[in-house]
């Protein structure tokens, strides 16, 4: 007893149907001079063009009721299906990415907003523009650095793991995880770190610090 491989099945079942190996004598002798279902054969590789042209014209001339699948066809099945699922990937990864980035900006816009008059207060007791643009920075950074720190960790954790299940019913797919896009996106939420406050601010500051301090009370 022994599991036939998905490649050399004949692509055609019953309920209740047993396939099982034979010896080729074996086969012949009970089979007869029957016609094969299926016929899986190799060829040399330098006789696979000629082989795929005779099938070709075989099957499409001589005899349209059978068709053949050739290596190039399941290459080319496999490219294709690949090539969806690079394309969905990257239309969910930009879109998870740019909700990403968004909720990031919105964050830092509405803790500096929110903190209009803590930060004019400060500049009211001597703290110069630039210390304030400095702290505003370095919080976004610390906020960067702890974003990136849970990604590099517990995010690739999750998503190794959760690509190692969608995929694991499929024999013919190696995994081959990849942190590149990861790495992408750290540099860009640094430079949001580091531009994103110091705009804010700017747009939030160009009141005097009494009329600020007024407008939140």
């Amino acid at each position: 007893v022994a599991n036939l491989p998905y490649n050399l099945t004949v692509r055609h079942s019953h309920p209740y149907n047993t396939e099982l190996y034979m010896l080729n004598d074996e086969f012949i002798s009970n089979a007869g001079n029957l016609t094969p279902m299926y016929t899986t054969f190799n060829v040399k590789d330098d006789f696979e063009d000629e082989m795929n042209s005779f099938l070709k014209n075989y099957c499409e001339n001589v005899n349209p009721d059978m068709y053949y699948n050739s290596r190039d066809t399941f290459v080319e099945e496999f490219k294709t299906m690949q090539n969806s699922f690079k394309s969905v990937g990257l239309a969910l990864s930009l879109i998870i990415g740019f909700i990403g980035l968004m909720n990031f900006v919105n964050t830092m816009l509405t803790s500096i907003i929110s903190r209009r008059r803590e930060l004019a207060m400060l500049q009211s007791i001597g703290m110069t523009k630039k210390q304030v643009n400095r702290m505003l920075v370095f919080e976004g950074m610390t906020y960067a650095l702890l974003t990136t720190s849970f990604v590099l960790t517990i995010g690739l954790a999750l998503s190794f793991l959760l690509v190692k299940f969608m995929f694991s019913g499929l024999w013919y797919f190696n995994l081959n995880f990849s942190a590149v896009p990861f790495l992408i996106c750290i540099p860009i939420l640094f430079i949001l770190s580091l531009f994103v406050p110091v705009l804010s601010y700017k747009t939030v500051s160009k009141d005097s610090i009494v009329r600020r301090l007024r407008e939140v009370e």
